[in-house]
């Protein structure tokens, strides 16, 4: 499970401690986040849609047996070609 929310920082720290989640993705506030919080790696990619999180996990296990490696960069979105099938 990979978590999607879009609150404060103090309130993903909170899911960090709570829960034990390899990852968690959020948004909200207006700053870059990539830290470890209580072993689990928190990404928040900041604001207006400037930067992605390219996030890539993977298992040394082919069982998916025990926690992933976790790898994850901080893309501007403006960098990637535009969708044409997607435009308006």
């Amino acid at each position: 499970v990979v978590p999607l929310q879009h609150l404060y920082v103090p309130q993903d720290h909170r899911t960090c401690h709570e829960f034990n989640f390899p990852v968690i993705l959020s948004g909200h506030d207006h700053h870059q986040v990539d830290e470890v919080v209580n072993g689990t790696r928190l990404l928040k990619p900041g604001l207006d849609a400037k930067y992605a999180t390219v996030l890539e996990l993977s298992w040394d296990d082919p069982a998916h047996a025990g926690p992933p490696h976790v790898s994850a960069e901080f893309v501007r979105v403006a960098d990637w070609p535009a969708d044409e099938a997607l435009s308006l």
